[in-house]
């Protein structure tokens, strides 16, 4: 997915608060100090990194609140899954 120029990073703060309102407590600020002292730091770091990178990131669906993958953009805005298919899938008959 390209981004364009004038999508402006977010600071450190505003990823952070946002993915942390995306995540189960359990596996973001949950994990501070029981896999490493800052835990949900290196998660939002890595967020940071992504948005940066690729223009956008994403939290699995086993981390998040809502028990789906979401993905968003540097806007922090939610976006489609950038690895869906982009044609309609239909299952096989009979099922």
């Amino acid at each position: 997915m390209a981004t364009t120029t004038a999508e402006v990073m977010p600071d450190y703060a505003t990823v952070y608060a946002y993915v942390r309102s995306l995540y189960r407590h359990d596996r973001f600020e949950g994990r501070n100090g029981a896999w490493c002292p800052d835990y949900s730091h290196v998660v939002a770091r890595s967020v940071c990194e992504d948005l940066e990178r690729r223009g956008f990131s994403a939290v699995g669906q086993h981390e998040s609140a809502t028990g789906h993958a979401i993905y968003f953009d540097r806007t922090l805005r939610e976006i489609p899954s950038p690895y869906a298919p982009s044609f309609p899938v239909t299952p096989p008959e009979g099922r």
